[in-house]
């Protein structure tokens, strides 16, 4: 019935007391026809609600939290995820540096689920400048770097990760050589501070605790042996040195 009492006229030809399901001029297979293009318009608009409340949950912005459980920084880098209701993936197959997590700390991360979130040790993607590379192609060298972490968030619905790995970055035959001179360096520089007085004398040479006057020629010739230059500062912390690397923010 429709307002002030009076029946819906027939959709298909007007007339008043039927509707188009016992519509004179309509054959049964018109009817079908119509009731499954009237179904299929009902399906495809619920449909296209639940698109949208699907988009709408991915790409809304939410705190995630990521704790580095391990001895070692590391590096967040955020690309975008291969669901299916994400085309950049395909277009834009790279990973983005986002942000540093310090050994044993944590970082709050406001992202959304249509993001993959790649965790690695710094000391892998490290470059000359001390940083991170800022961005990370996924290709077959991606491959062969140290993952701690690799998610597509929206298979996620966890607010908080932990990663906990042990890593141990390999060393080519120079790298180990550099890794035996960095720490002997250290070593005697760290013995030429404790024999030391702090002072200098009038030619500007260092002076030495007069119970070190004896090996005074030895730990003077320490100021005589440089670093490469060809050394850097991760080879610095490979070598469980301190170096310009430690707690990069």
């Amino acid at each position: 019935m429709g307002e002030k009492g009076k029946e819906m006229p027939c959709s298909h030809c007007g007339g008043v007391g039927h509707t188009y399901i016992k519509c004179p001029q309509l054959s049964p297979e018109q009817i079908k026809e119509k009731k499954d293009a009237i179904l299929k318009k009902k399906e495809d608009k619920a449909k296209k609600k639940k698109e949208k409340e699907r988009r709408k949950e991915l790409y809304t912005e939410k705190d995630y939290i990521f704790r580095n459980n391990n001895m070692y920084e590391v590096v967040l880098y955020w690309g975008y995820s291969d669901i299916p209701e994400n085309g950049f993936q395909r277009d834009h197959p790279k990973l983005m540096r986002m942000t540093y997590i310090p050994p044993m700390e944590e970082r709050v991360v406001k992202i959304s689920k249509i993001y993959r979130i790649v965790v690695l040790p710094v000391l892998e993607v490290v470059q000359e400048n001390n940083a991170a590379m800022k961005v990370l192609p996924i290709d077959e060298k991606y491959g062969s770097y140290f993952k701690v972490l690799d998610v597509e968030l929206d298979k996620y619905p966890d607010l908080i990760f932990e990663f906990s790995q042990e890593y141990t970055p390999p060393k080519s035959e120079i790298e180990q050589w550099k890794e035996f001179a960095l720490k002997t360096h250290y070593l005697l520089r760290e013995i030429q501070k404790m024999t030391t007085t702090n002072k200098k004398d009038e030619d500007g040479q260092v002076i030495y605790h007069e119970k070190y006057e004896n090996i005074e020629p030895f730990l003077t010739m320490v100021e005589d042996i440089p670093i490469p230059n060809t050394c850097t500062e991760a080879d610095k912390e490979k070598a469980g040195i301190p170096s310009a690397l430690t707690n990069i923010t």
